[in-house]
């Protein structure tokens, strides 16, 4: 039992070290290879987001049928509901993240400046917050906009427990973040770079893939105010983390504000 301990501590040594090797090589490399592997990192980002967009626009009466249905286990259709959301918003920028042994700090969630950044990005906030209070006042719920939520709460131990917690990882501590890792990697792309602090071609990029994704579903004109407030929201929180250096802000608004409010 020993001997099989010492093996597996081993051989997760020699992985963490041959991945710091790695990443070591590739900060190391020349400027060429380095616009190479951005350009996969970017392709990959692109490619599978809007592939689940698609796949989300085109299934959607079939993904509402599924939702709908009673007699579907509550966990399965909450699982798949998190598929598509984590596919559209979480699953590429993760598996860039892990893929380049980069780290989540490198991506903004650190302590420093993180009252700054939350401050002003509950600021962003505000366009999202004003529509909302005209559409239909004000209510402040746990995740009210995610599918089957009211389901979820109302499902017995543990089908509640498990429902919540694929939620808050999902369509919170993900969602956000995920949108911030795409925008850093479009800025480390030097056509993508401005000298105006309010001028950025990736966010503009990024807010408008938010939009498409929140807009799965909606097909009526009297969803434009909060399309175009959900643009605005996401555009601040790209200058917010750029200003700052931290994306706390972001995470704090997807999981405090833009999913309960």
């Amino acid at each position: 039992m020993a001997q099989s301990n010492r093996k597996q501590t081993m051989e997760r040594l020699q992985k963490r070290t041959s991945g710091s090797a790695r990443k070591r090589r590739e900060q190391n490399a020349p400027e060429q290879v380095q616009r190479q592997y951005l350009f996969g990192d970017l392709s990959f980002l692109f490619a599978l987001t809007i592939a689940f967009i698609v796949m989300a626009y085109i299934n959607g009466p079939t993904l509402a049928a599924i939702y709908a249905n009673p007699e579907r286990s509550i966990l399965l259709r909450v699982f798949i509901a998190a598929v598509f959301q984590f596919g559209m918003a979480g699953m590429a920028a993760l598996f860039v993240i892990f893929h380049r042994y980069e780290t989540l700090e490198m991506h903004g969630l650190t302590k420093e400046r993180a009252l700054e950044s939350v401050g002003l990005s509950v600021c962003c906030f505000l366009p999202v917050l004003a529509v909302r209070l005209v559409r239909g006042g004000f209510s402040y719920e746990p995740f009210k906009y995610v599918p089957l939520m009211k389901e979820i709460g109302a499902a017995g131990s543990p089908n509640a427990e498990f429902g919540m917690a694929l939620v808050f990882l999902v369509w919170g501590l993900i969602q956000g973040f995920a949108f911030i890792v795409f925008a850093d990697k479009l800025d480390q792309w030097k056509i993508m770079r401005t000298h105006n602090p309010l001028l950025s071609p990736s966010a503009l990029i990024v807010s408008l893939i938010f939009v498409l994704t929140v807009s799965i579903g909606q097909t009526s004109a009297a969803g434009w105010p909060e399309r175009i407030a959900a643009f605005l929201m996401m555009y601040g929180l790209i200058l917010v983390k750029r200003r700052t250096g931290s994306a706390a802000g972001t995470v704090v608004t997807f999981l405090l504000l833009w999913n309960m409010i």
